[in-house]
């Protein structure tokens, strides 16, 4: 959004799709991390917890998208996008916190 084409709806929506995708890159890079560093009970917990974040985060952009669909004008558009790169960011740093936390025990 740093030029005038990103003021625009589309390129709005381009921002917040790239730091989504970065997010995620990010996301797994912790994920590849943890699950090399954790011991296999707590592995196989936080797995099942992500399947289940990965199926709340794509229930809420589905409610949020029949939302934001049913109002007038393409600014919604551009708070679906920022709602998905928010919850990925969000959960990247639940990720990184456990990674740390887990890190300074064993220190």
């Amino acid at each position: 959004m740093e030029t005038p084409e990103g003021m625009s709806t589309h390129g709005m929506r381009q921002c917040l799709g790239n730091a989504s995708e970065a997010w995620d890159k990010e996301m797994n890079r912790i994920w590849g991390e943890l699950m090399r560093e954790l011991p296999a009970p707590a592995k196989d917990s936080l797995r099942a917890a992500q399947r289940k974040w990965i199926a709340f985060r794509d229930a809420e952009l589905e409610a949020l998208a029949q939302s934001y669909g049913a109002m007038p004008g393409t600014m919604y558009l551009v708070m679906h996008a920022d709602a998905a790169s928010t919850l990925t960011r969000d959960r990247v740093r639940q990720l990184d916190a456990l990674l740390e936390a887990l890190r300074s025990s064993v220190q």
